[in-house]
């Protein structure tokens, strides 16, 4: 469980922040893009601003805030390997993970 996130930071670009179909509200769960993020080879972490794309990203500058299944919260740096990611966004995957 310490190997598998559970959330984390979404990517949400400047000046849409509340609206649009990737940050709008998620009163009745209809728009999944609102609350819900892809992570793996095709979906890199980001802390770019300008990214509009449904990817985990932050305004930190160099990493991006994940939540683990056992609790802990860690920052994960933007240069880990979109593979690293996908494997740490796998259940019960049974990827050796790296250190990243």
């Amino acid at each position: 469980m310490s190997n598998t996130i559970l959330v984390g930071e979404k990517q949400v670009a400047i000046g849409t922040f509340g609206v649009g179909p990737l940050d709008s509200s998620i009163f009745n769960g209809d728009n999944i893009a609102a609350y819900s993020r892809s992570a793996g080879q095709q979906f890199p972490l980001t802390t770019d601003p300008h990214v509009d794309l449904p990817v985990f990203g932050s305004l930190h500058s160099t990493v991006v805030h994940f939540g683990f299944a056992d609790g802990h919260v860690q920052g994960i740096p933007v240069t880990t390997s979109p593979a690293i990611v996908e494997a740490l966004a796998t259940p019960n995957g049974g990827e050796v993970i790296p250190n990243y």
